[in-house]
């Protein structure tokens, strides 16, 4: 494969796990703000989270930019404790199947 169709695929992986952490930030809501007609509500949360996922090495840490990231798009941290790490646990989750993808090509 060469250089333009790695970049290429890499965008798709980085597109399909953008929209994969936004579903799961919807499904989970910390927010309070899924009126079932808003699926994309967390697309910039998503967009500014899954950059930052290489540089992360546990679970906890996720947990830490997701909060943060939170905080800085609605001015709070909304939810319970208990919500975002229901949270953070699928989203390092997925985070592994995706590691785990790129680790097999």
């Amino acid at each position: 494969m060469d250089q333009r169709e790695a970049r290429k695929q890499a965008c798709r992986q980085y597109d399909k796990l953008r929209t994969d952490f936004s579903a799961i930030m919807f499904r989970h809501d910390p927010v309070g703000i899924n009126y079932d007609v808003n699926p994309d509500e967390y697309d910039l949360e998503a967009e500014r989270i899954v950059p930052q996922l290489r540089t992360l090495a546990t679970e906890k840490e996720l947990l830490y930019v997701v909060r943060n990231v939170v905080r800085e798009m609605f001015g709070s941290i909304s939810g319970t404790p208990e919500q975002y790490e229901a949270m953070t646990h699928d989203l390092w989750q997925r985070w592994q199947q995706e590691r785990s993808i790129i680790s097999d090509e």
